[in-house]
């Protein structure tokens, strides 16, 4: 047998008895296989006054105002979706002018026209002009309480502006762009009570008799996201973000709404120099069930503070209808997870609650 015939009959040899080995041979293994997962969203839905949508036949209707006299334009929000809320509200005045588009003879002669005609007549504007804008002469208040379903008591209020601060019908409605005034959040199933009033000024003058103005009130409810303001709420009504809140003195907190660890980034700015500070969460800070202390930092020499980077803690709980308040360290014993004191002039309260889901629980 010459050499390359041997050749050819070995191969042919080992190619049987390799296809036989890769017949017989066998690894140890497993197989699993997980089915039914569902990827599933939630609503964002809210009714007001019972409506849903809102139709509210009959608007509201603020008659006969005068000079020092209040009126109410009261509202309830309901959380009818299956996620917590925040929600703004904002006034847009599409028209403002005479109720009849006949001017009075006190409002003629007030703006320095001259009435012309007797019992039946007219304003001789001469160089002059009607003014119309009382939007700009009627305080405006808005305060809101949140409720858990079913529940009496407050969870949350605060005072967004009250009639001390001077705040305008036109002031409120003059941004043409975002939602207006944040009122807060709204648990899911849970409730608001906005309580607004309209206060005409008591030096409003003969000018505005027998003007009319129409407002819009939009409401804009949007999924909880991963930032809230801090502010100050000093003096005897520490619930007004706005007469107690002092210019330059606030915080930002972002965070992950939900995972694994509280992923954050903090920004203060405004406190104390040099001085500790602690940033806690829960619903009651003096009873330490459910408060967690966040953060532990140092101000600077300008009494700010920022995180580089983003931090992360585990804070082995979930975190429902919870307030945030940045207080001194002095005034929070981390062993008992509660507050020591109050001065409420030294700390930073939030302006909505928060909610955090912890992935592992």
């Amino acid at each position: 047998m010459n050499t390359k015939r041997m050749l050819i009959s070995v191969l042919s040899v080992l190619a049987v008895t390799g296809g036989a080995f890769a017949l017989t041979r066998a690894y140890f293994s497993d197989q699993e296989k997980s089915v039914g997962n569902t990827f599933e969203t939630g609503t964002i839905d809210i009714a007001v006054n019972g409506e849903n949508p809102w139709v509210q036949a009959i608007p509201y209707k603020l008659v006969d105002m005068k000079p020092s006299q209040t009126d109410y334009s009261n509202f309830t929000i309901t959380n009818v979706g299956t996620n917590p809320v925040n929600v703004w509200k904002k006034l847009t005045v599409p028209a403002q002018g005479e109720t009849t588009g006949v001017v009075s003879e006190p409002e003629c002669t007030d703006q320095l026209g001259t009435w012309v005609g007797g019992l039946t007549g007219s304003c001789n504007w001469g160089n002059h002009a009607d003014r119309n804008d009382i939007s700009t002469v009627i305080n405006y208040d808005l305060s809101v309480k949140v409720y858990e379903m079913g529940s009496q008591t407050p969870l949350w209020f605060q005072t967004i502006w009250e009639d001390a601060d001077g705040k305008t019908i036109a002031a409120v409605s003059t941004p043409t762009t975002g939602h207006g005034d944040l009122l807060g959040m709204i648990p899911e199933g849970g409730r608001m009570e906005v309580t607004e009033s309209y206060h005409m000024r008591s030096d409003t003058d003969n000018w505005a008799q027998g003007d009319k103005l129409t407002f819009d009130i939009n409401l804009y409810a949007e999924q909880l996201t991963n930032t809230v303001t801090l502010v100050s709420k000093s003096g005897a009504d520490w619930d007004n973000i706005d007469a107690g809140e002092v210019a330059g003195k606030n915080a930002v907190l972002t965070y992950k709404v939900k995972d694994f660890d509280f992923k954050y980034n903090l920004s203060v700015m405004g406190l104390a120099n040099n001085t500790s500070y602690v940033l806690i969460s829960g619903t009651n800070p003096y009873n330490g069930a459910d408060t967690v202390q966040i953060a532990a930092f140092t101000t600077g020499g300008t009494g700010a503070y920022s995180t580089a980077t983003e931090q992360a803690i585990n804070l082995n709980q979930n975190l429902t209808n919870a307030k945030v308040w940045v207080v001194p360290a002095s005034h929070w014993n981390p062993g008992t997870r509660k507050m020591t004191a109050w001065n409420g002039d030294s700390y930073l309260f939030e302006t909505a609650l928060i909610e955090y889901y912890d992935t592992d629980l």
